[in-house]
């Protein structure tokens, strides 16, 4: 598929806040828990999730990143890395993948039958055998029909996870499959074309000379001939994860980007998908148990829905020291990623896993047929008091390799402001900083505006608000609490009040800006007399655009205007544990 590319209740929501509001835990004090919170630094940024209102004009085919609504039966063949990931309590990829209506199996060392044809593994049992040159055997060699008929049919659970649900029945549908970290020792050179013909990689491990590049490119060039076979069924390949020495990053660095970018060109059919492990584990939170899941930086692999349409980001070269392709989630040392580090994954990797079911299984794929620009603005509400600055980074995504010039514009902006983008024309990727610099007699109100970035025939544009405050209003107005977090189909509720100074006491009409798409918010009372208050309760959609919103609760009262800053948070249906810093 050549695709652009829910464990402790009762903690989860505090847990939550840290990852949606700027809080970084440190945890496990001498004597035993001591959590913290501390303000965390802004240096990095954060990615605010939101959807795309539509799809672009002609273009109803876009990804579709929810759980499917069926429950679909998935295998996983790994080792100890991919045991970690799939553990409660490390990776926790086992119970997210449950809750997203997958029904998983895995395998491990000793299961399956005997493989002859494998070298310097526990040959006696083809699942103890998973580096790339034994994928031959899996899915090519003369015993290839045994093993994937038992693959198919396993119910097998090796790792520590929970299925919350029961069997549905039926043949595993999507195959999962990744080799270990000793797979990063490529040798070659980073350009070295797949090998043709007789590989003489098959059946070897990861340890003999003949691991190379090009080799393995040839491996994973043979084995798609298999998997086009099987439009039955979703293979997602897994890249292996990097290590610590640098020697041969280049050479992994490149032949994962191969995988991701260049094997699938051409291939007609939406069977087959890459996860790149590797690139998402090459970026850390400023250490090994602090991850960027969620950053505008770094390295990542991940769905966007800021674009219309949705996109899949694949950021290589987001990493800003000497040996950008090495793993920066050791454990003490060791290549084995650590929970940090196998939780990031399993934040970008669940998204993705189901855009590539929903495009296998139900066609909700972008075809790509034409160059695309995307704009979005974030945030997407300032509030300000007249004669102050508003800024907002404007965001370009390039899809489909649109790499044009992109010139902006802003529409709505309140009469007298002065308004800049730096750089104006942007070329995507990349962003614009949008500064509107109001006046002392600037108009207090709520302005909505839009940016417009076009680029020959192709243009997008992105929403936004700006609130300009009164400098001596009669009444002020306060909200508590002032961030709420919630899931699909709940409600949560501000309590806003109103006071009056001096004798003030006409009625206040409240309303709240920048509510993302589809939730609904209401008021207890409105307007609102001073000295009293009102309840806002957001109900939010079943299929909601989750992440972190920032909002204005503003009130006016004749030409007076008061706001006030808050934040919903919505998060997925599925639990996320956040990383732990060792104090």
């Amino acid at each position: 598929m050549k695709i652009y590319h829910r464990l402790i209740n009762s903690l989860v929501t505090t847990l939550l806040i840290a990852f949606l509001f700027g809080v970084v835990f440190v945890a496990m004090g001498s004597s035993g828990l001591n959590v913290e919170m501390a303000p965390v630094s802004n240096t990095k940024g954060t990615l605010d999730l939101q959807p795309a209102e539509s799809a672009p004009s002609g273009r109803t085919n876009v990804f579709n990143p929810n759980p499917p609504d069926e429950v679909v039966k998935l295998v996983f063949i790994h080792h100890s890395c991919g045991n970690n990931w799939l553990d409660n309590g490390n990776g926790n990829l086992g119970a997210a993948l449950g809750t997203n209506n997958y029904y998983v199996s895995d395998t491990y060392y000793g299961w399956g039958t005997t493989c002859p044809g494998c070298q310097e593994c526990d040959s006696d049992h083809i699942g103890s055998c998973t580096d790339m040159g034994h994928w031959w055997e899996w899915f090519r060699g003369p015993n290839s029909s045994t093993y994937l008929s038992a693959l198919y049919t396993t119910t097998t659970r090796y790792a520590n996870y929970t299925r919350p649900m029961a069997n549905p029945g039926g043949e595993n549908e999507i195959i999962m499959f990744k080799s270990c970290y000793p797979n990063s020792y490529l040798k070659g050179n980073p350009n070295d074309p797949p090998t043709t013909g007789d590989n003489p990689l098959r059946g070897k491990p990861a340890g003999s000379w003949t691991h190379t590049v090009g080799n393995a490119k040839g491996i994973y060039n043979d084995i798609l001939e298999y998997l086009r076979t099987r439009q039955d069924k979703l293979f997602v390949v897994i890249t292996a994860p990097p290590v610590l020495d640098a020697t041969y990053a280049a050479n992994a660095r490149a032949f994962n980007n191969w995988l991701v970018n260049d094997w699938l060109d051409g291939y007609p059919y939406h069977n087959v998908a890459v996860f790149d492990f590797y690139d998402v584990l090459t970026t850390n939170g400023g250490n090994a148990n602090t991850n960027d899941l969620g950053w505008s930086t770094g390295n990542h692999h991940r769905v966007v829905t800021t674009t219309t349409p949705f996109t899949i980001e694949h950021i290589t070269n987001g990493d800003d020291d000497a040996n950008p392709n090495v793993l920066e989630y050791p454990t003490a040392g060791d290549n084995h990623p650590s929970p940090a580090g196998n939780q990031k994954a399993t934040g970008e990797f669940l998204p993705l896993l189901n855009v590539y079911y929903n495009c296998w299984k139900h066609g909700d794929c972008w075809d790509g047929s034409a160059d695309w620009i995307s704009v979005a603005a974030s945030p997407g509400t300032v509030g300000v008091y007249a004669g102050e600055t508003a800024t907002y980074t404007i965001s370009l995504t390039a899809i489909e390799g649109f790499t044009a010039p992109v010139t902006l514009t802003l529409q709505g902006a309140p009469a007298g402001t002065v308004t800049s983008f730096i750089p104006n024309p942007a070329t995507p990727p990349g962003t614009s900083h949008l500064t509107i610099t109001t006046t002392a007699s600037t108009a207090a109100g709520i302005y909505t505006m839009t940016v417009t970035g076009s680029s020959g025939t192709s243009s997008d544009t992105a929403r936004l608000f700006l609130v300009v405050g009164s400098l001596a209003p009669g009444f002020t107005l306060n909200v508590y609490p002032t961030i709420r977090i919630a899931k699909p189909d709940q409600t949560v509720s501000y309590a806003v009040a109103i006071t009056g100074t001096d004798g003030f006491s006409q009625p206040v009409s409240l309303a709240v800006v920048g509510l993302p798409a589809d939730v609904g918010a209401a008021w207890s009372v409105n307007p609102v007399v001073p000295g009293s208050s009102s309840t806002l309760t957001l109900s939010i959609p079943s299929s909601p655009p989750f992440g972190s919103h920032p909002l204005q609760v503003v009130g006016t009262a004749d030409t007076q205007v008061v706001s006030k800053a808050i934040r919903l948070g919505i998060t997925y249906p599925y639990e996320i544990c956040l990383p732990i810093v060792l104090k």
